[in-house]
């Protein structure tokens, strides 16, 4: 398993070590927070919102069992995306006293967030050689979404397959799902919110523009890291 073109540590370590090391690294994030002398107490309480927002993102993502509509997919994806990759860039407008300039970045991030997940998402479908684990756990994805409401013959029955706690026959869906218009237009939308992230960046403060220009550098690599991934 991979995470953005390199070996996981859930893969290379186990996951014991992989859930540690995240414990650790959110535990450092609200130590350095702390340090500052000025803005101490609002980057720990920005650290604390954005981990229980991402918390509550993924609850929503957890309890979804339906097949979730594109709209009720991008709330899930923004909510347990976006919150901790936006935290340490308004952190950083925070200490340079830019808290008024702050709606075009948090609508960069969500095109960012969105993206990556749709990105995720897709990979998660394709290749179909291997078993999906987001229809496996009926978990809210981009493409399947799609799928649920793509105007095809497959449509009822995919709706009854899904609804049901029936895991036998999904390769079968996976590869219908592959095979169909779905990923075209995941893949347009995953387009089409990094042109959106690209715009913004130039509305971005100065003092802010190269790390947001860097976030959205970093998608879209990761996005190429991954058709790569599957082409192979």
């Amino acid at each position: 398993m991979h995470r953005r073109g390199q070996t996981s540590i859930h893969h290379q370590f186990g996951s014991d070590m992989a859930l540690c090391l995240g414990d650790w690294m959110v535990a450092k994030a609200f130590e350095l927070a702390a340090r500052h002398s000025i803005h101490g107490g609002n980057l720990v309480s920005l650290l604390a919102n954005a981990m229980q927002e991402t918390c509550s993102g993924q609850i929503s993502d957890i309890n979804q069992r339906q097949c979730a509509t594109v709209s009720a997919w991008k709330d899930i994806a923004k909510g347990k995306t976006s919150p901790l990759l936006l935290a340490p860039i308004k952190g950083a407008a925070i200490i340079a006293q830019l808290k008024d300039s702050l709606h075009n970045l948090e609508r960069l991030v969500e095109f960012c967030g969105l993206a990556y997940q749709g990105r995720n998402d897709i990979n998660d479908i394709v290749p179909s050689s291997h078993r999906s684990s987001d229809l496996d756990g009926r978990k809210p994805n981009l493409v399947i979404s799609i799928y649920g409401n793509l105007d095809s013959g497959n449509r009822k029955l995919f709706s009854q397959w899904y609804s049901s706690e029936d895991v036998s026959r999904v390769s079968h869906w996976q590869k219908n799902i592959a095979s169909s218009d779905a990923i075209l237009r995941a893949n347009e939308l995953v387009e089409h919110w990094l042109a959106e992230a690209d715009v913004l960046v130039s509305l971005i403060p100065s003092e802010l523009r190269f790390i947001s220009q860097g976030l959205v550098e970093s998608v879209k690599q990761t996005a190429t890291l991954e058709s790569q991934d599957q082409i192979a």
